[in-house]
């Protein structure tokens, strides 16, 4: 159930594409008719922000989803902050800084490269806060807002992934809660992307992710799926040129990423992990 647009994909253990539904309200696949084996299911998002929505599986002949999500997905408080709340403004080039009691950290920066990937990733080292990002224009206008961005991979608090027009930003930190203080740390990057192909990569530094565009021309359809193969266990992150998550791993095992049903247009592929190491890309289909 969801009160926003989002897509539900099925994918089998070869990365291949079974099943997928879209919508809002309810949102339902049936995963009966699946044969034994091990499979994918990705929800993401289907437009650009943030939705919220529960998950929960339906018994035979059951047609609504039963009361208490068991897996309740990304919420929001209402009234989030803006760049006019801020109350102290920090150099986004800071690795760390200290957030107060209720306090609404800005960083403002400027984007010269057109076309760049921008990466926003804030950690709370203790645990001691639950650190939110979101990202506006200078005007005001949100783009991104993140919670949890990347399911919890490897302590990631926070993670923004964006497609950047040159162009003035604030990104604004504080705590989700705002009843507790703390430091954060904080990676600020912009990447540019280099066409989608296979082979070997290396992540040189932790959260600095190596970024691939993948161009869909009307009448020839995506490769299948993407998958990393590494000793590391690796984030990787499918995004829409408006910023949209279109589905996203949580680092486990490396599964394969459905590229199927993209339409016509710019997507990212992302991949990162919070160490170093070498990667090996493949693209099937």
């Amino acid at each position: 159930t969801t009160d926003d647009d989002v897509g539900v994909r099925v994918v089998d253990a070869a990365g291949g594409f079974v099943d997928a539904n879209f919508g809002n309200g309810v949102v339902t696949l049936d995963l009966s008719v699946l044969e034994p084996g091990t499979y994918y299911v990705f929800v993401g998002p289907g437009e650009s922000g943030f939705a919220s929505y529960s998950l929960a599986p339906l018994g035979p002949g059951e047609r609504e989803p039963p009361r208490g999500p068991i897996a309740p997905g990304l919420q929001f408080q209402d009234d989030l902050p803006t760049p006019a709340d801020v109350t102290t403004e920090i150099d986004p080039a800071q690795p760390a800084f200290r957030i107060g009691l209720g306090e609404v950290v800005g960083l403002p920066f400027s984007n010269d490269e057109e076309g760049a990937l921008m990466r926003a990733v804030l950690r709370s080292p203790d645990g001691a806060l639950d650190p939110v990002l979101l990202l506006y224009r200078a005007d005001g206008t949100l783009l991104a807002a993140s919670d949890d961005e990347g399911f919890g991979f490897a302590g990631q608090d926070a993670l923004i992934d964006f497609p950047l027009p040159a162009g003035d930003y604030v990104l604004v930190a504080h705590d989700l809660v705002l009843d507790e203080e703390g430091t954060v740390e904080f990676r600020f990057a912009r990447i540019t992307g280099t066409p989608l192909r296979p082979g070997p990569a290396t992540l040189t530094r932790a959260d600095d992710p190596v970024v691939y565009v993948l161009q869909v021309a009307p009448g020839t359809p995506p490769p299948a799926t993407v998958r990393v193969q590494a000793d590391i266990e690796a984030l990787v992150r499918v995004i829409g040129a408006d910023g949209a998550i279109i589905t996203t791993t949580d680092g486990g095992g490396n599964p394969p990423v459905p590229l199927v049903g993209l339409g016509e247009g710019t997507y990212y592929v992302v991949i990162s992990a919070v160490e170093p190491g070498e990667i090996l890309l493949t693209v099937g289909g």
